[in-house]
């Protein structure tokens, strides 16, 4: 499947995924490529018809998308990303009210997190600098964005061959800048 990307050109989309459990959903959602609302609620633990509610919302602002092929009935709904690459925000969505919010609300979610080491498992942390052009920079992260579709294509590989085996959905957060003020 080539690569592609959502456009989110909706500030309603950034205030639909603010939501806490939201964001969480479709990370999960994103890292596993496909679940059922079920195993969703037993990896979150949360009560599997408030994940179902949560789904459903994000399907209509396009973001995820029900996967028929994987059902084993009718009645069987498995969601999947509606995207290999996540979202991107559209140029005029990134200037709103609603896109500073949310991008506040979640960096301080990600960062109190981590401090506070809200779940257990590996925790690692890097503020590095290097001095580069900007064709330089481009192609770091070219490269950082390859080596994370690695290891996200690699746990989703391991995931289908043994659903079952202890996993734990990993957020890597990467913010390339120039150095701040």
């Amino acid at each position: 499947m080539p690569m592609q990307v959502v456009t989110v050109t909706e500030p309603q989309v950034l205030k639909a995924m603010a939501h806490p459990l939201r964001a969480r959903l479709f990370y999960a959602l994103y890292a596993r490529e496909f679940a059922r609302a079920a195993d969703l609620a037993r990896e979150l633990d949360v009560p599997a018809n408030q994940i179902s509610f949560h789904l459903r919302l994000m399907a209509r602002h396009g973001l995820i998308e029900e996967a028929p092929e994987r059902a084993r009935d009718k009645r069987d709904r498995v969601w999947r990303p509606a995207s290999t690459m996540g979202f991107e925000i559209d140029p005029a969505v990134a200037g709103t009210p609603a896109y500073r919010e949310a991008g506040r609300r979640h960096a301080h979610e990600v960062l109190d997190a981590y401090l506070t080491r809200a779940r257990s498992g590996f925790h690692h942390a890097n503020d590095i600098t290097a001095h580069l052009s900007p064709e330089e920079v481009a192609q770091m992260a070219e490269e950082i964005q390859a080596l994370l579709m690695r290891w996200n294509a690699r746990g989703k590989a391991h995931t289908a061959k043994d659903p079952g085996a202890p996993r734990t959905t990993y957020l890597m957060s990467v913010h390339v800048q120039p150095l701040p003020e």
